[in-house]
């Protein structure tokens, strides 16, 4: 399965003109943010949402109860973003995608998020493992279309780093982790797909 991913620093005039252009309600929310890096990650997500999508204006893109975006009558979407990039992944099938930076900062919240097997797992090599399974987590979350509403606790992830399923709100979910630059990207989907690829934008 195909993931784009594309670093801010890329970000050009061309493509800020492109999405002010193309989806001037997405544009105006961007330059609400106070900092540079969350205005430049903004634009590169709406502006991936363009290059997989085309002809798609504003009032195409529709927001569920939880704030998962979707498009009526179209494939699935999904986007995630951290420190200096933002990934994208587009399928017929469900689908969420997570990616985290991998630092040392945020990570003593083990006890709060994961189950006590999760937990014993993760000591092993703790970044690694926590980061894979913090994105796990989080792109379950997101193809579920819950969110944070549903509890990262509440499930477990073990049985995806041994290439299985697990079985959320009556649906079978696989989930892949790679790392790339010092980032973590999960991929959740109810197919069983056997592979990422990165489509990297320059």
């Amino acid at each position: 399965m195909e993931i784009n991913i594309l670093n801010i620093e890329n970000i050009s005039e061309n493509i800020i003109s492109e999405v002010s252009t193309k989806l001037p309600l997405r544009y105006q929310k961007a330059l609400k943010f106070r900092f540079p890096k969350d205005y430049k990650l903004s634009i590169g997500a709406s502006w991936l949402i363009l290059k997989n999508f085309k002809n798609i204006s504003e009032s195409d893109i529709y927001i569920n109860q939880y704030g998962k975006p979707f498009i009526i009558n179209n494939d699935n979407f999904n986007i995630s973003h951290s420190n200096n990039y933002v990934v994208f992944v587009k399928s017929k099938h469900t689908i969420g995608i997570d990616i985290e930076h991998i630092t040392i900062k945020n990570t003593d919240i083990s006890e709060k998020v994961y189950q006590h097997s999760e937990i014993e797992w993760l000591k092993k090599d703790f970044l690694t493992r926590f980061y894979t399974l913090w994105t796990q987590k989080e792109s379950v979350m997101k193809a579920t279309g819950q969110g944070f509403n549903l509890d990262p606790k509440t499930f477990n992830v073990l049985e995806f780093q041994n290439n299985k399923p697990i079985t959320i709100n009556n649906q079978n979910l696989f989930c892949k982790t790679i790392f790339y630059n010092n980032y973590a990207i999960s991929l959740c989907s109810d197919f069983d797909f056997k592979e990422i690829e990165l489509k990297e934008y320059n």
